[in-house]
């Protein structure tokens, strides 16, 4: 009954709370799900109010730990960002508000985990009852897909992403990999072994090149802590044991195996790393960029959470190709907080490798065993972030695994002063959160009725842009420099102008891409319908201007090339079907964590700069026959 109460049902709780966040914090929660975001926050909100009163009670004490000073030094690093960058500052606070949340929710687990109201395997164990839905939901995709397309996907699980999937395969399968390894009992070890190989192979079929060799450091890594670990102080480590085995068996010198595993070992790494040059080629120009953006503001980076926006404006990146971050961690915090936020990640690592050398001399046995385990994980999952971002839920698990393996294992209580501090500290935190949430409620939830409002008259027949515009300029006074809000609204006026053909409406359109642009002058689909509607408005000369500028702003966008074209020289191009740019719109999302309806390139654009196949074949019959169009006409 004592187990029931202190283990099962808080492990059966935090696993409904992980399904739960699988939809409610990861980007169908802040992007689609919209109703679920006061029960997200209201969640999280109750865990800081019961660690509150689970301290004001004096149940709970506040220990030293590694954490406080991690969290000054990256909050340092944040503000100071944001205040040198105020272009960004809008993009930036969002930006802090989850590194706040993250940091708050972190606090809360490091708090019951100090105080012994959370275990370390307890959080396993419902990370492992996570893993088995995902792996479920992960084997129904692929055997769906399969069935319809007889094709085999790169499993993304509803993640969305393979890469962050792949995370979170890295985390459950060293788990249940260590159960294996561990265990007494046959039943556990064939189940965690039938889960163990299901998840191997959704990693292989994820295709993450840097989860699958986050997954063979972090098991290299476990593999080495268990052989040269002693499991007793005065006992011979695995390594002896087995080193005596070997060369009774073969006469050759351990020495020798370890070189032929180790051998293999970088053979199945390079094979890896050079499959497809995944790694490497596809993601070298992010590299650069990134570089580029620290050299140029090292003091203080280009601002929180900005390289989205900056890869817009420096690659000439057509919204489809949009990314949040440069693929690196290290990399994109050299570029977004400079100098700050390299030192702050300095110090993190030297508290994490002084905390994990602390908590081993601390622990033996099967205790040490398991907290190998986690260490082993962290690592696997710091390489995959050289390589790689996580982001929202999965960003979430993954400092859950940092707080595992960085809390102390006896830590010590902290001084009436710091304990004051904390208090002070996390009220006023959760205080913040909670008002930028509400803030933010009151008008994205508002914005979400009105684009599903558009997109239920869409399925239904013609759309009342001027009343979706008039309310959507509502919620652009309340947050004006929010640039989804500018794009959706000169999305839907460049469609009235469309729809209408009306002077007045042409004019309201261009206004709003002229808006559009002075915040994002990167944004080339921009540029490209603003040159549309000048055409549509009879200004061809307009139209050319728009495109030149556009150009220069963004120059490796073929589209605008070929508008120039079409207009400066009167050729337009053949259009075998309609350009849409509907597959912008994830990258829209990913990058601003909001939604926006499509299209995002206006029908204007065909219509100007191309013609359709048919009709193109029929000036050239024309131009053959040098029949006059009346006679085809006719």
């Amino acid at each position: 009954m004592t187990r029931l109460r202190t283990h099962t049902l808080p492990m059966l709780l935090l696993f409904l709370i992980f399904v739960y966040m699988y939809f409610g914090i990861t980007f169908t929660g802040v992007v689609a799900l919209t109703s679920l975001q006061p029960l997200t926050m209201g969640i999280f909100l109750a865990g800081a109010l019961f660690t509150g009163v689970q301290y004001l009670r004096g149940r709970w004490k506040v220990y030293n730990t590694p954490f406080a000073p991690m969290f000054a030094l990256w909050a340092v690093a944040f503000i100071i960002s944001i205040v040198a960058n105020p272009a960004y500052a809008r993009i930036s606070m969002e930006g802090l508000w989850y590194m706040g949340l993250f940091m708050g929710t972190m606090s809360i687990f490091i708090s019951a985990l100090t105080n012994k109201a959370l275990t370390r395997p307890l959080i396993e164990e419902a990370m492992l009852l996570l893993g088995f839905v995902l792996l479920f939901i992960g084997s129904l995709q692929i055997g769906l897909i399969f069935t319809n397309t007889g094709a085999i996907p790169r499993t993304a699980n509803p993640i969305g992403n393979p890469n962050f999937y792949a995370m979170i395969l890295l985390i459950i399968t060293m788990l249940a990999l260590h159960r294996v390894l561990t265990t007494h009992s046959l039943f556990v070890q064939l189940m965690m072994g039938l889960y163990t190989l299901v998840a191997l192979v959704h990693l292989l079929l994820s295709g993450s090149r840097g989860g699958q060799l986050g997954f063979l450091v972090a098991l290299a890594l476990y593999i080495g802590l268990r052989l040269f670990t002693r499991p007793q102080p005065e006992a011979e480590t695995p390594f002896e044991r087995l080193s005596k085995w070997l060369h009774k068996r073969t006469g050759l010198s351990p020495k020798i195996w370890i070189a032929g595993i180790f051998a293999m070992g970088i053979v199945v790494v390079l094979l890896i790393v050079f499959q497809r040059s995944r790694l490497t080629s596809g993601r070298t120009p992010l590299y650069v960029l990134a570089v580029q953006l620290f050299l140029e503001r090292p003091l203080t980076g280009q601002g929180l959470f900005t390289f989205g926006p900056h890869m817009l404006a420096r690659m000439s990146t057509p919204p489809n190709g949009l990314l949040p971050h440069p693929h690196s961690v290290p990399l994109a915090i050299m570029a977004e907080l400079g100098l700050p936020g390299l030192i702050a990640l300095g110090y993190s690592i030297l508290a994490g490798v002084r905390a994990i050398w602390m908590s081993r001399q601390a622990l033996i046995g099967k205790q040490l065993a398991g907290y190998d385990a986690l260490v082993a994980i962290l690592v696997g999952l710091s390489l995959h972030h050289l390589v790689d971002s996580a982001m929202l839920y999965v960003a979430l698990l993954v400092l859950l695994v940092v707080v595992m393996v960085m809390t102390p294992i006896n830590p010590i209580p902290a001084p009436r002063s710091r304990q004051i501090a904390f208090g002070i500290s996390q009220a006023i935190l959760w205080s913040v959160l909670c008002i930028g949430f509400l803030w933010h409620s009151s008008i994205y939830q508002p914005y979400m009725e009105i684009l599903n409002e558009v997109r239920q008259q869409k399925a239904a027949g013609p759309v009342d842009y001027p009343a979706a515009m008039e309310r959507l300029s509502e919620i652009m006074a309340a947050d004006p420099h929010n640039i989804v809000y500018h794009i959706q609204y000169a999305d839907w006026a460049g469609l009235l102008a469309d729809q209408s053909q009306a002077k007045t409406d042409i004019e309201t359109a261009i206004a709003a891409y002229d808006r559009l642009l002075s915040i994002e002058p990167g944004y080339g689909v921009a540029w490209a319908n603003l040159a549309a509607l000048h055409w549509q408005a009879g200004d061809p000369s307009s139209a050319v201007e728009a495109l030149e500028q556009g150009m220069v702003h963004a120059p490796d966008w073929r589209m605008m090339a070929w508008q120039y074209h079409a207009y400066a020289y009167n050729h337009p191009i053949p259009q075998f079907k309609p350009i849409e740019w509907k597959q912008g719109l994830s990258s829209i999302q990913l990058v601003y964590l909001r939604d926006i309806e499509s299209p995002l390139l206006l029908p204007q654009v065909n219509e100007s700069a191309m013609v359709p196949l048919d009709e193109l074949a029929a000036r050239l019959f024309l131009g053959l026959m040098r029949l006059p169009i009346a006679v085809v006409e006719q």
